[in-house]
């Protein structure tokens, strides 16, 4: 007889799971939250599940968080418009485009800190 063909019953209960072996009660399966249709395809916008922001709501929520420094990932027109708008933030360019965006300035995306 193997363990697994044990079934301990206790005053009327049927022990199904192992939190009920333990005494601890039938387990219940947490429901799994859904975001709903990405707003890209064709789903309702929601402030909890707001994906695209512009650059001043960013930078107001940087600054309510004292935020001094920030990488920036994006093409050279998207960091140089951050970057004007940012003021006294530091900006950093990030980008994996070692053809185009890397010999103009930007930073590559490595798992070691480079400053």
């Amino acid at each position: 007889m193997k363990t697994a063909d044990l079934e301990l019953q206790e005053a009327g209960k049927t022990g199904r799971s192992l939190g009920s072996l333990l005494g601890l009660g039938d387990a219940k399966k947490a429901t799994k939250f859904k975001a709903g249709t990405h707003p890209s395809a064709g789903g309702p916008t929601s402030e909890r599940t707001q994906v695209s922001q512009s650059i001043a709501d960013v930078l107001k929520l940087l600054r309510a968080d004292q935020v001094t420094k920030i990488g920036v990932h994006g093409d050279k027109g998207f960091f140089d418009s951050f970057k004007t708008q940012a003021g006294e933030i530091e900006c950093l360019w990030l980008s994996n485009d070692f053809v185009v965006d890397q010999p103009l300035g930007a930073l590559p995306l490595i798992g070691e800190r480079t400053h």
